[in-house]
């Protein structure tokens, strides 16, 4: 079983800004002595003369002589034994500190000294010189764990009072950046005294390695090998959150009120819905261990009052107090950068973007949803430091909002699960808009996740991953039942969602598994199979080109990308545009030999592909692998690229 650990009371104490220690550990962390060696009165030694106000000892008969000569001993008597001088053990160093949490004493490395309340060392010519004006020590070293990045927790002394800092080991292992870390924080730090500084943390760091503690970070949620971090605590290790909005989280006070009101709802009938949602977000950190071949995204469309927001908003409260950033974000006033960067940030945690048919640029979210859903990597570029990335995007997102997505990819359709909550009221049966019923139901979930947010999540996790063979083994004999293998890609998603039910009902609510949830497969694979039937036909024709030209194998000839399949070149790509042949066996086998006539069209207007002057969809172009004309779909490069030059 993997143990809980609540985020501390005062998270401000690592976090990346100056903290003032409390009177009771600044009393502790004084100086307990005045340089690196004790100043006790030496003890007295063997041999030396006896003050002179104690009487003369009396002499020995025995050992006197006749005349005052020392007396032979007895030649039967044993000899006398040789005494010497025994010097007096080495005293051992004064610690520079007490640490104030471990109480343990810490200390200088060698030859630096404690001149009175200043670090101090000898210089070249053996002179004492100030390094700092006053206390500097490592109090801690780290690890964050999202990213494997290492730091270093410094305590200085400025201003009459105790400041803790943390930074990477790089900030502290140059003078310049040390420099201008420290002096930024209030440190007295300059030029001339950092380079010794330098030296001077490294030692003291190797000088007290198994007396510092070990903090566990990250600026990331979710799950990081065996540590899954969140925002009301984590699992195995205490690992403190430290990214943006670290402060803005706390859990609710009780602790069961997310238990006791799934006991009631799981009464309620048609509420399954509701049961993918919880599911969903409960599940979303360990879709990346399992790393599905389809990410889930599902979309509650309808109109304002059928509960789909509040559901919604219920089910995040299994890890967080809802509506916070960056768990909840507004279509309204969000990018698509904004989006990567929140599920990078969220690690595998669940994603809501509320008021999703009003943004602004929909042709973003759909590239957004179409890159989770794969669970692609993006990369991004900082200002003087060129590209990073190759950041995996996974876990579960869900969007609320009045209108159908209008998605123009027919894959990105595909990676979506529209629930309509007009024809499924969220809240259940006889729960839809305008109801006493539903007005009635959205309040009491309004005051349970007010009373019992961020508690549910984290510890189902524990129980999950403490027995992960056991779950791992049940997802793969969901994978091959019947409505399983139906589900085709979404197949392996809705496994672990089910599994994560079963896990639920059984080893926190205690209470039989309701029809709804048993049928939970089923009814989604039903809602699936009318979203993909309702959809575009010319939509899903130009999705199966897109995915001929991005999945086909590619070769130069000379200075030209071409496309070739079996041995046939079915395209080549200039600086502007594909061209793609559409009479050869590879077109006409995945996309249709009538595509082109019944869709082509379509594509033009929507302008997907460059038609001649007088309408015709395809185009007779100069083909530089060949030497002459072809008759080819142009399509411009963005539309089949566009945002996966990013991704």
């Amino acid at each position: 079983m993997n143990s809980t650990n609540p985020m501390p009371d005062q998270p401000t104490l690592f976090a990346f800004a100056d903290t003032e220690a409390a009177p009771a550990v600044l009393a502790q962390a004084e100086p307990v002595s005045a340089g690196n060696e004790v100043t006790a009165r030496p003890a007295e030694e063997p041999g030396q003369p006896l003050p002179a106000d104690l009487p003369e000892p009396a002499p020995d008969p025995a050992r006197e002589a006749p005349g005052g000569a020392e007396a032979e001993p007895p030649e039967d008597s044993p000899a006398p034994e040789l005494t010497h001088d025994v010097p007096a053990e080495p005293q051992e160093p004064a610690p520079y500190v007490i640490h104030p949490e471990t109480h343990k004493p810490m200390y200088l490395p060698k030859d630096w000294y404690d001149e009175e309340g200043k670090l101090s060392t000898l210089g070249k010519r053996d002179e004492m010189v100030t390094a700092y004006p006053g206390m500097l020590y490592v109090r801690a070293i780290g690890r964050n764990v999202a990213n494997d990045h290492r730091f270093l927790e410094v305590t200085f002394e400025a201003h009459g009072k105790l400041h803790t800092v943390q930074a990477s080991r790089q900030t502290f292992a140059s003078p310049g950046s040390l420099t201008k870390f420290l002096s930024k924080k209030g440190a007295y730090v300059n030029s001339g005294t950092a380079s010794g500084l330098v030296k001077y943390l490294s030692l003291f760091e190797a000088e007290n390695a198994r007396t510092l503690p070990t903090r566990l970070v990250s600026d990331q949620f979710g799950l990081h090998g065996e540590h899954l971090v969140t925002p009301t605590g984590s699992l195995n290790d205490a690992v403190l959150y430290i990214g943006e909005g670290h402060r803005g989280f706390s859990v609710g006070p009780d602790e069961h009120a997310y238990e006791d009101s799934l006991r009631e709802i799981a009464t309620w009938e048609g509420a399954f819905p509701l049961w993918w949602a919880i599911a969903l977000t409960l599940a979303s950190p360990i879709f990346k261990r399992l790393n599905p071949r389809r990410y889930p995204v599902t979309y509650f469309a309808g109109d304002s009052g059928t509960g789909k927001t509040t559901a919604l908003f219920f089910a995040q409260g299994v890890w967080v107090t809802p509506g916070l950033m960056p768990f909840t974000l507004q279509g309204t006033r969000t990018t698509q950068v904004g989006f990567e960067r929140t599920l990078e940030q969220l690690g595998g945690l669940p994603l809501l973007i509320d008021e999703a048919h009003m943004c602004k640029r929909p042709e973003a979210l759909e590239s957004t949803v179409y890159a989770f859903a794969n669970g692609q990597s993006y990369v991004r570029a900082r200002s003087g430091e060129g590209v990073h990335g190759g950041v995996a995007l996974g876990g579960a997102v869900l969007l609320a909002g009045e209108a159908r997505p209008e998605f123009q990819n027919a894959g990105s359709h595909n990676r979506l699960l529209l629930v309509n909550a007009d024809v499924h009221p969220p809240l259940g049966t006889g729960a839809g808009r305008g109801t006493a019923l539903g007005q009635e139901r959205a309040r009491w979930l309004e005051e349970v996740w007010s009373r019992g947010a961020g508690h549910l999540g984290l510890k189902l996790a524990g129980i999950v991953l403490g027995d992960w063979a056991r779950y791992r083994g049940r997802v793969e004999e969901l994978r091959r039942t019947p409505p399983m293998v139906e589900l085709r890609d979404w197949g392996h998603a809705v496994a672990a969602v089910q599994t994560t039910l079963e896990v639920l009902f059984r080893e926190v609510l205690h209470v039989p598994m309701p029809e709804d949830v048993q049928r939970l497969p089923a009814l989604l694979l039903k809602l699936l199979t009318t979203h993909r039937t309702e959809s575009n036909p010319a939509l899903e024709a130009f999705e199966a080109i897109r995915t001929l030209i991005l999945q086909t194998n590619r070769k130069f000839k000379g200075n030209v990308l071409t496309l070739a399949s079996q041995g046939q070149m079915i395209g080549w790509r200039s600086e502007t545009a594909w061209h793609l042949v559409t009479t050869s066996s590879a077109f006409t086998r995945q996309v249709g030999a009538q595509a082109v006539q019944l869709h082509g069209k379509r594509w033009a207007e929507q302008g997907w592909v460059q038609p001649t002057s007088n309408g015709p969809s395809t185009r007779s172009v100069y083909c530089p692998v060949t030497g002459g004309t072809m008759r080819v779909l142009v399509i411009p490069r963005e539309v089949i690229e566009g945002e996966s030059r990013q991704v």
